[in-house]
């Protein structure tokens, strides 16, 4: 739950309340610091109290205090510091009229009852129950089994993966002998032990060399899982001693573990020997007892674990095994194979729908297991045709939260709520509970998910300053990676994405089980409400009256079959009739029209995302903007029925984020989208960029042109919006992300358009910034730039190279040679990570490769290259950037196809993670091995992406010198045409140390 966020928010806020008002402070200033005080033990005493057994009373209280802290932080934020008020409005105040305080004072006085009324019941409960605090649930401490229902059968759909791994443990000509560490690495339940299992049970005297001693062990967790981890070392070591046979009389429950340490290394140090290590969380276990296993022979230790990170830590200089889910056809093989039970034998109802309980499991086997317990004892009921598959797949959700306490989902359940209490921060269970707003298979962008939480403030701000909100959340997100809860989706829109290393990709997803138990945990901790197509997903009748706090309505029409699809259903207002909306902090509507809803409803929203809804026209714009405390908005992929952005947009003087990405301006019954882009362009009104807090702009914006321009360099930027704001927002504007602004046009035009970027150049804090020549989709004759616009952008960049940490250019099929100038202080050199252009280039820009003092020393760690008509020597150079983590390339011209690229400097790309090469057909790549060690350039390279329909210019083989390499990406037509070129980059794979994944994918244009 997020009540520790709430506290702590609104503590701060009550405390910025009493500094701003003066009145306020002098009537109410020690009632406010009294809740204020409370409200922070009873923070401590929750926190404290979070691993004792869970009760019924103990929840609710928690909840009611929940809500009370919400109510709090509502009226606080509305009733904080406001714009300034007009004459008439202030000469009303002054005689008692219209003034809000007294308001306030009443509704502090109803909060601080409410208060009461809570401490009350806390010290009832504590006198009748003996417990100190109202007790909170905490993890399981046992596990669920390890899928014992189909212990007993063959395992279905792993034999691959079995084969490959059986591979792994074998000795390979030519390679040292010497321990490897081969790492399992899935979701709880996807079958990592099962796996495990059958690879260590295999016969490998057929094989090769067999293995002289073997042991499977598991971890036997402490609870708390944060308690000290050489407890848990110590345990697993001891198991491990016993399994080989090699205890001696001085071995007992009070052994040392170093003493355990050299017990086994010493037994070991002339075996070849398998070492099983199952179900390892933390690291520094692996670190504990790393030293009892010898390295010098060609001896195999697997170890399972469900956190990537750790999956790393073992596998250092070893492999690391991805396991995903089943496919549908396995799964259902794996579902009718543990019921025991022929499918066709049932009623037309089992063998037509039984694919939506396949789904539904998400190629969990753990999930497909207690779907399969929970069948086999209603099997009769299935034939009689009492039960249907509809009713299974419709409680399914709430079997594995537990809520319908079922035996036969037991293992998954206790599974399922270990992942999410084993969770260790309370920010991390928030911030994983806000994905539970989007239904199964909705892709969620990365950086829009981020944003998000920082506009719930679900991540915490450090009080020192020393971390921004943004790298929090980062962290955040990354760590929910880490342990798989998150995990990459396919991204339709995009087939060929740039795969950064170390990254996820843009779009993610929740694995589908778990979001069916997080979505339970959300209604039942009044967290968040989903309503898919008209039905509200995972509550019981008693919950759908109650007022969400946070809500996601998803009109998706592919999976809306009741009734044909019934367009009524995608109204937004229909499919929240009957709910109070007045407390929804954040509203999420996807493919719904606006017609009829009532924003007004909605006063205290922070979030607003409306993803590809219709129906806005000018004056829900307008309402949107009385919003107050409204901080993130987007419009992304909307349809709206007005000129562009009102006005009033500069009343929300808490945005942080405006995104209007990919919109539709519909005037007059004519569309304005682009039909080759989808962007259309709108002119952003300049009282946008004076707000105090917004900080990410998204969109394809015309700059406005009342502008200061470099005449007034060193003035405030757009001084009447400023005045109009108090001058706080010239001040200390915020801005942090413009992506992107059009500046291109006629001579006049356009001189104007960069006058009017050339006024950001004060603004210290914009860090990343996207600029667009021509308007996206426009056809006919295209202005081109002149001299005179391309000095004014020259001498915008050539001031910002110091400060900017990303900067994208698109200048179409118009030539970028004017980027040939050095930073103004040639002896410093550029301090931009990221670069993306796209537009004609001679050779490559003079701020990237200006000097070879200057290039020693570049940020650069990401850069674009699309359709520069650059050859492969001229590109070459890039390889002496000493940061340079990712280079995507795409180019359609011959001085790049019909090339060589030579990679004779084993220095060469030294800190090169990905590759992205794109085009029509591979130039020719020589890579030159230097050195008895065989040196070679990009011997970081962990992924290669070679998108091009022709690739006879890459030898498979080469893949060898890339120690690091996890993943190739080929394009599907590359290895169809050649059915011999698939077979050797199948080979290649295997040869190779590390087995790297070969996807393939089918891309639809060049420039995807």
């Amino acid at each position: 739950m997020d009540i520790f966020r709430a506290v702590e928010s609104a503590s701060v806020k009550i405390f910025d309340l009493i500094k701003t008002e003066y009145e306020l402070r002098n009537k109410m200033e020690n009632k406010i610091k009294s809740i204020s005080l409370v409200m922070n033990m009873m923070n401590v005493f929750i926190s404290s109290s979070s691993r004792s057994k869970a009760e019924a009373f103990g929840e609710k209280w928690v909840m009611q205090l929940q809500e009370l802290l919400y109510d709090m932080e509502d009226a606080l934020d509305l009733m904080g510091p406001k714009t300034k008020v007009s004459f008439p409005k202030r000469a009303l105040r002054t005689v008692g009229l219209m003034d809000p305080r007294p308001q306030h004072i009443l509704l502090i006085q109803e909060l601080d009852e409410r208060l009461k009324i809570l401490l009350e019941l806390w010290d009832q409960f504590r006198d009748q129950s003996g417990e100190d605090t109202p007790a909170t649930t905490k993890p399981d401490e046992t596990a669920g089994p390890r899928v014992p229902l189909g212990c007993r059968l063959a395992p279905v759909g792993i034999q691959h993966h079995k084969d490959d791994l059986i591979d792994l443990l074998q000795h390979v000509d030519g390679q040292p002998k010497q321990l490897r560490v081969i790492s399992i690495v899935g979701f709880r339940g996807v079958g990592k032990t099962t796996l495990a299992n059958e690879v260590y049970c295999h016969d490998d005297g057929s094989d090769g060399e067999p293995f002289d001693c073997k042991a499977f062990v598991r971890v036997a967790w402490s609870a708390p899982l944060a308690a000290e981890s050489k407890d848990d070392a110590a345990r697993l070591l001891k198991e491990t001693v016993y399994q080989l046979h090699c205890a001696s009389a001085d071995i007992n429950d009070n052994t040392d573990i170093m003493t355990l340490r050299e017990t086994i290394c010493k037994f070991l140090e002339d075996k070849r020997y398998l070492i099983v290590i199952d179900d390892v969380r933390k690291d520094e276990v692996w670190a504990e007892i790393e030293g009892a296993f010898p390295k010098e022979s060609s001896s195999r230790i697997i170890v399972t674990t469900s956190v990537q990170s750790v999956a790393k830590k073992c596998s250092l200089g070893g492999f690391m095994y991805r396991l995903e889910g089943l496919n549908e056809v396995d799964s259902d093989k794996l579902l009718w194979q543990l019921v025991g039970c022929d499918r066709n034998e049932l009623p037309q109802d089992v063998q037509s729908h039984s694919v939506d309980i396949v789904r539904k499991c998400d190629g969990l086997p753990l999930a497909l297991t207690g779907v399969a317990e929970y069948v086999r004892l209603k099997l009769e009921d299935l034939r009689r045709g009492e039960l249907r598959c509809s009713a299974i797949v419709r409680d399914l959700g709430n079997n594995l939260a537990g809520r319908l306490h079922n035996a036969a989902f037991k293992a998954a359940h206790a599974t399922l709520k270990e992942c999410y209490e084993g969770l260790y921060s309370h920010d991390l269970k928030t911030c994983l509970l806000s994905v539970s707003m989007f239904p199964k298979n909705y892709s969620i962008r990365r950086k829009s998910l981020v944003r998000r939480w920082m506009a719930e403030q679900l991540v915490p701000v450090p009080f020192d300053g020393q971390e921004h909100a943004s790298t929090v959340a980062d962290k955040n997100f990354e760590k929910l990676v880490d342990r798989i809860m998150i995990q990459r989706a396919d991204d339709e829109e995009d087939p060929a994405p740039a795969v950064v290393p170390g990254a996820v990709k843009n779009k993610c997803r929740v694995q589908g089980v778990l979001l069916d138990f997080l979505h339970n945990k959300s209604v039942s901790s009044k967290f968040a409400r989903l309503i898919q197509n008209g039905e509200h997903l995972q509550t019981t009748s008693g919950d759908n009256n109650l007022g969400p706090r946070r809500l996601a309505i998803v009109y998706d029409p592919k999976a809306n079959r009741a009734g044909g699809g019934n367009s009524n259903k995608a109204k937004l207002a229909e499919m929240v009739e009957g709910l109070d909306l007045s407390h929804v902090r954040s509203l999420t509507a996807a493919g719904t029209e606006l017609s009829d809803f009532k924003l007004k409803r909605c006063k205290v929203l922070r979030v607003l995302d409306l993803d590809g809804c219709t129906g806005i026209t000018g004056g829900v714009l307008r309402r949107i903007c009385k919003l107050k405390v409204l901080r993130y908005l987007s419009l992304r992929g909307t349809t709206i029925d007005a000129c562009g952005l009102p006005a009033e947009i500069a009343e929300m003087r808490f945005l942080e984020t405006l995104d209007v990405r990919d919109i539709v301006i519909v005037v007059r019954g004519s569309k304005s989208k682009a039909e080759e882009d989808h962007v259309a362009t709108i002119t952003l009104p300049c009282n946008v960029l004076c707000l105090p807090y917004l900080k990410y702009l998204f969109g394809a914006f015309e700059l406005p042109r009342d502008i200061a321009g470099p005449a007034r360099g060193g003035l405030a930027l757009w001084p009447k919006a400023a005045r109009a704001s108090g001058g706080a927002a010239a001040q200390a504007c915020k801005l942090h992300t413009l992506a992107g602004i059009f500046i291109g046009g006629g001579d006049r035009e356009g001189h104007q358009r960069l006058q009017n970027l050339f006024g950001l150049m004060h603004q210290d804090r914009l860090k990343k910034i996207k600029i667009w020549w021509n308007k996206k989709g426009v056809k006919g004759s295209k202005p081109k730039p002149t001299t005179a616009h391309t000095d004014l952008l020259v001498k915008f960049l050539e001031n910002r190279c110091f400060t900017l940490e990303s900067l994208s250019l698109d200048f179409g099929d118009e030539s970028l040679d004017f980027l040939d100038f050095a930073p103004v202080n040639a002896h410093l050199p550029c301090k931009i990570e990221s670069v993306k252009l796209r537009g004609k280039l001679s050779k490559l820009p003079a701020f990237i490769t200006a000097n070879e003092h200057t290039m020693l020393d570049h940020a650069l760690s990401k850069l674009y290259l699309s359709y520069t008509g650059l050859s492969c020597e001229a590109l070459l150079l890039l390889q002496c950037l000493p940061n340079l983590k990712y280079l995507k390339l795409i180019e359609d011209n011959s001085n790049f196809t019909d090339g060589t690229l030579t990679l004779n400097d084993a220095r060469g790309f030294r800190s090169l993670r990905g590759l992205h090469v794109q085009a029509p057909k591979l130039p020719k790549v020589i890579i030159v091995v230097s050195g008895k060690d065989k040196t070679v350039a990009m011997k970081h390279l962990t992924t290669l992406q070679l998108l091009c329909k022709d690739i006879s210019g890459f030898q498979a083989a080469h893949i060898d010198y890339f120690h690091r390499l996890e993943q190739v990406v080929l394009l599907k037509s590359s290895l169809d045409i050649n059915e011999k070129t698939a077979m050797e980059w199948e080979e290649a794979r295997k040869k190779h140390m590390n087995r790297p994944r070969i996807d393939t994918i089918e891309c639809r244009g060049q420039d995807q």
